[in-house]
């Protein structure tokens, strides 16, 4: 009998040993090199008093090491087909100073570095937003989420018809600062009434409201404890590639270290290269304390 309880324990061993390398297996794969290219990241307001950003890299794979910025190239910005400007950018990192674009505009940028493709990307400027009403409310509690000394931004607009708008909100604080000298100001970005949603970045889509007078709500989760003098509102509409880039990266963030979801694969409009080149553009609302 021990025998035989001996000889069964060493038979439930080895099938469970067995079932190990059933369960669990290495399996080594072989990828294809990422072909060799360039991405390009070019994010633009307008107006704005400030310079409008872009980044040249090396394009790689997604989990390869970090791009390296390239050293040269050359930045060509048409408007309306007319050649706007021309910038040198070293070091991979440029900005474009003293460039504007109206609603209904048309702007083009070609991208040249030396031993490629030129790279080429457009865009139209989005429209200004038409503003009815702005309601602000200064440290209240929203149910929501369960916090307080919130501010709340309810903006009332009249949403264009007949195509998709996507929108976007940030404000800017004014402080006085007394004898201390000029005011200051920051700016913050509000945070959307939709992004309880799992999916959503700090973005909104009209599909529910297109066409139609609509309130929509911002939020700011009580970034300043002083009260400031103003507040500047900016409602900014972005284009649909601005809108499809921001949501992919949202999604991606999510499905990060998730072995359940879906590869996300983020959305670019760059052609003959990597990347994505939108517009916005920022109307603006002075709310008085």
């Amino acid at each position: 009998m021990k025998k035989s309880l001996i000889a069964c324990l060493a038979l439930i061993g080895m099938i469970f040993s067995s079932c190990e390398d059933f369960f669990y297996k290495t399996i080594d794969i072989e990828s294809e090199d990422f072909p060799p290219g360039i991405a390009l990241s070019a994010i633009w307001k307008f107006p704005t008093n400030d310079d409008n950003p872009l980044i040249v890299s090396e394009a790689l794979a997604v989990l390869d090491r970090a791009p390296k910025l390239i050293p040269k190239s050359t930045l060509t910005i048409y408007k309306n087909d007319a050649l706007a400007q021309e910038i040198e950018i070293t070091d991979g990192l440029g900005s474009v100073k003293s460039f504007s674009a109206d609603p209904g505009e048309r702007v083009r940028i070609t991208l040249e570095v030396p031993g490629y493709q030129k790279l080429e990307a457009e865009q139209t400027v989005p429209d200004s937003t038409r503003i009815l009403d702005v309601k602000f409310t200064r440290d209240t509690t929203v149910k929501l989420f369960g916090l307080e000394d919130i501010d709340l931004f309810e903006v009332r607009i009249q949403d264009d018809p007949g195509r998709p708008n996507y929108y976007r909100a940030q404000a800017r604080y004014i402080f006085d600062r007394g004898a201390a000298g000029l005011d200051t100001s920051h700016f913050i970005a509000l945070t959307p009434e939709f992004a309880n949603r799992e999916n959503q970045s700090d973005l909104i889509s009209d599909e529910i409201f297109n066409g139609r007078e609509f309130v929509l709500t911002f939020y700011d989760f009580g970034t300043f404890s002083t009260d400031p003098k103003y507040v500047f509102l900016e409602l900014i509409q972005v284009t649909r590639d601005y809108y499809l880039n921001r949501e992919s990266q949202a999604l991606s963030e999510i499905a990060n270290g998730n072995p359940f979801a879906e590869p996300v694969i983020l959305h670019q409009n760059v052609r003959q290269g990597q990347g994505i080149f939108a517009l916005s553009y920022a109307t603006e609302w002075l709310i008085l304390r």
